[in-house]
């Protein structure tokens, strides 16, 4: 394990990559998309706000005041919360498996805006944001990120 933040973005998701890698390929994902939630979310682990052991890939971490669970941030509060709560010591693997569907369920729920060039832009700031959120930015016309950056 790092004496401490390797601070690059490739070293900090090298531990994760095979897992990231082989969850991709089992449910239809790219693994670049998983690996860029992963650094937006925690920086792979190294962030400021993920509570320590940072940068162990052995541990799970938590962020968003306690209710960000694990690389990928599952928030506890939300429609996802059952998956840290059954399994509170999910493997990297698993916690992009379950980003994966997060994903999948973003892209359906934001099924009507298909047809718009930032549609994969909008799953991702569902993702982060509810596409509750994303939606309403949509239909007024503005960009999903505003949903992630606190100007919706």
């Amino acid at each position: 394990m790092s004496q401490g933040d390797p601070k690059d973005d490739l070293e900090r998701l090298r531990p994760y990559l095979d897992d990231f890698h082989e969850a991709a390929l089992l449910e239809g994902e790219d693994t670049a998309l998983l690996c860029a939630i992963a650094l937006r979310e925690t920086w792979a682990g190294w962030a400021p706000g993920y509570k320590v052991p940072q940068g162990n890939p052995r541990h799970i971490g938590y962020g968003d005041a306690g209710h960000g669970f694990g690389l990928f941030q599952i928030d506890d509060r939300g429609p996802y919360s059952y998956l840290p709560r059954e399994c509170p010591q999910a493997t990297p693997f698993l916690q992009a498996r379950w980003a994966c569907h997060v994903l999948a369920d973003a892209r359906r729920e934001l099924g009507a805006f298909q047809s718009l060039p930032v549609f994969e832009a909008a799953a991702i700031c569902a993702y982060n944001a509810g596409s509750g959120r994303v939606k309403r930015l949509l239909r007024e016309g503005r960009h999903p990120d505003h949903a992630t950056s606190g100007e919706d």
